[in-house]
């Protein structure tokens, strides 16, 4: 039992780092993901976690919607460099906050999986 649980939280760390990746190429993705994710399925989100919020159809459009406007958005000649400091921080609390709400699906610590997910970007 306890190589399960750690087996588990494993997956979910090596998924924050991924979603962490994503958010390196597009900031917004990642979120969008798991929102419409967890809006479908907002059973497996536990109810006192701050994951809880991904299940809400108004985030779900939210976060769609500045992943679209993000793609378009990118392709304007003033878009600044993804190298400049506000995209780069965009991006790495994009990361860590996916990780973070992720990571709370497996149980496993908040703080873990928003390393994980900023480490992945």
């Amino acid at each position: 039992a306890l190589l399960t649980v750690i087996f588990t939280g494993v997956i979910f760390l090596i998924a924050a780092l991924v979603l962490g990746f994503v958010a390196g190429m597009r900031s917004m993705m990642p979120l969008a993901a798991l929102s419409i994710t967890l809006w479908r399925h907002p059973e497996i989100a536990p109810v006192n976690s701050p994951a809880h919020w991904f299940t809400l159809r108004a985030l779900e459009i939210i976060f769609v919607l500045a992943a679209l406007g993000e793609v378009i958005g990118d392709k304007l000649p003033q878009t600044p460099n993804r190298t400049a400091l506000g995209p780069f921080v965009g991006r790495v609390a994009s990361g860590s906050l996916t990780g973070a709400a992720l990571v709370q699906l497996g149980g496993v610590d908040p703080w873990t999986g928003a390393a994980c997910g900023a480490i992945g970007r």
